[in-house]
């Protein structure tokens, strides 16, 4: 069974979302992040919840697996970011 580690890589990658990325639309730094993926670093939920709105997912998918997985068209964490006018390239 996949843990929520692995739950949250599988939807960065179909996200397009680095772990930087993420790490920013959480709040958190980058080494906290790797080690909560990496299973080093107890999370929180309050983090999860926080990971799961960057991923566009609930936060209980991602904790649990429970309830309805995220769709193939969600927008990324850029996606978003560009329409909201935050990114400066």
């Amino acid at each position: 069974a996949e843990d929520w580690p692995e739950r949250a890589k599988r939807r960065m990658a179909e996200a397009r979302v680095t772990q930087n990325e993420l790490a920013n639309a959480a709040g958190l730094s980058h080494t906290t992040v790797g080690k909560h993926l990496a299973g080093k670093l107890n999370v929180r939920w309050e983090y999860l919840q926080a990971y799961a709105k960057a991923l566009d997912c609930s936060p209980e998918w991602l904790a649990r697996g429970a309830g309805t997985p995220p769709g193939p068209g969600t927008a990324t964490i850029v996606e978003r970011a560009e329409r909201a006018g935050s990114l400066d390239y």
